[in-house]
């Protein structure tokens, strides 16, 4: 069953051009059209609050050229049949929807051996998230899907399938590692205890899973507000709540406490937040601009503000604004230009254009190109001090990897195989025969899926 990862490797070239940074490209046979890009290389998972969620893309490759061979990644570890998108890559086992749909089993993540199976009662979507240290969510969502549907959340240990919790909710992360969870519960207007008229009803929660799910505390949230969560060493110390008005409240995560106030109201309504280690930066948009301002964090004190033209696209009823922590910088969209803004000025550093989207992955500073009448999709390599692009990675797309050390990967595909670059240098990890792949990668291990079902497992020399 397994498709042998040997065989007549895909061909490599170098290139150069972008600043003084050696670029590489890799040739993987002919060539498919740009319309053959398959938008379902985009995995669905859960917004925690606003933190931003790392966006993978799929791109194909085009170029020509003859050099050496790039060789595969060799023989997979194992093989097995999952669905395409219902597989998800833990530290020690890998997590999988059975084809049924009535349940998940957790199989080694190296051997392929089954350890346990869990079922579970959906007959629509379900997502799996590895919350680290031994812990999984299962969340499960009946159709018809609608916005504030609740999810059926089972808290799983991962080596034995044991069931800790089942809150009803979606997590946001850890107040402390391995015991207690902060969870969001959301309800429509005129469901159980919301009443008619509301935007949303929003509850937080805490839930010890040490305790059987056992709430230690549990409050209402201000109504139609935004959630954000700032942690420490991994661990959520405090959230806080920002109306459209601009009101700010900040809660204490271990006793859903209000520890304090602010005010930020302004002439137009607050679209997003950020909760930075010293600051508090709101986006508002009004009729013809938007406007990112960061506070000192304790205060209303307004360190800077960003004013930059709202620009309606002919498709666009309302327009798109956003904002991400881009580590050094913040990104921040009007309406298709981003532009990377420092934080500690205010000062617009670089503007990277339509369609492109920045986004920290593992520590690095990447932004992905999509389609467009500019060309084709591609990834750029950013300075995290002044948003100038160090090196660029045409017709390729971002997978994600996690516990990578500071690294991040690279994917580009060719007619019939698809090859694993790390990001520096351009180092090519080798290549697998298929396309159209959901990959993700953990550590020395990567999992690939392709449209038939076929599951691999491969150990990464990285």
């Amino acid at each position: 069953m397994a498709t042998r990862g040997r065989g007549t490797g895909p061909e490599f070239m170098a290139e150069s051009e972008v600043s003084d940074a050696a670029l590489s490209m890799i040739e993987l046979g002919e060539v498919a059209a740009p319309e053959a890009i398959d938008s379902r290389n985009l995995p669905d998972r859960l917004r925690r609050g606003l933190l931003a969620l790392i966006v993978v893309l799929s791109g194909l490759l085009g170029t020509a050229g003859s050099a050496p061979r790039v060789p595969g990644l060799g023989e997979p570890l194992w093989t097995g049949a999952a669905s395409w998108e219902e597989v998800t890559l833990g530290s020690q086992i890998l997590f999988i929807r059975e084809s049924d749909g009535t349940g998940i089993v957790g199989r080694d993540a190296r051997t392929g051996e089954l350890r346990w199976r869990l079922g579970i009662e959906a007959r629509g979507r379900v997502f799996i998230e590895d919350l680290g240290v031994g812990i999984v969510a299962v969340y499960s969502q009946r159709e018809p899907i609608t916005v504030a549907q609740e999810l059926t959340l089972t808290i799983v240990a991962d080596a034995t399938g044991a069931v800790l919790a089942t809150p009803t909710g979606f997590t946001i992360g850890w107040i402390h590692s391995g015991q207690k969870l902060l969870v969001f519960s959301q309800r429509e207007a005129g469901t159980d205890d919301c009443p008619v008229g509301e935007e949303l009803c929003t509850d937080a929660f805490a839930v010890d899973v040490g305790l059987e799910g056992a709430e230690t505390w549990r409050m209402r949230l201000p109504n139609g507000a935004q959630v954000l969560a700032s942690s420490v060493d991994g661990d959520i110390a405090s959230f806080a709540t920002v109306s459209r008005e601009g009101e700010v409240r900040q809660y204490a995560a271990d006793t859903g406490a209000v520890t304090g106030t602010m005010d930020l109201s302004g002439a137009d309504p607050v679209v997003q937040g950020l909760v930075l280690d010293d600051a508090f930066v709101v986006v508002r948009r009004g009729e013809h601009h938007v406007e990112m301002t960061a506070y000192r964090k304790a205060t209303p004190i307004r360190l800077w503000t960003v004013t930059v033209p709202a620009r309606l696209r002919p498709t666009d009823d309302t327009g798109s604004s956003w904002a991400n922590d881009c580590g050094q910088l913040l990104c921040l969209a009007a309406d298709g230009t981003v532009l990377l803004v420092d934080r500690s000025t205010g000062q617009i550093r670089a503007e990277l254009g339509d369609d492109v989207f920045p986004a920290m992955i593992n520590g690095v500073l990447l932004a992905t190109e999509t389609p467009g009448t500019t060309g084709p999709w591609g990834v750029r390599l950013l300075d995290q001090a002044d948003g100038r692009t160090v090196a660029s990675y045409p017709r390729s797309a971002i997978m994600p990897w996690f516990d990578a050390d500071g690294r991040a990967l690279l994917t580009q595909q060719g007619k019939d195989r698809t090859a694993f670059i790390v990001h520096g240098g351009a180092r090519v990890l080798g290549s697998v025969t298929g396309t159209d792949l959901h990959c993700q990668a953990r550590g020395t291990l990567l999992a690939c899926v392709d449209l038939t079902g076929l599951l691999r497992v491969w150990h990464l020399s990285a």
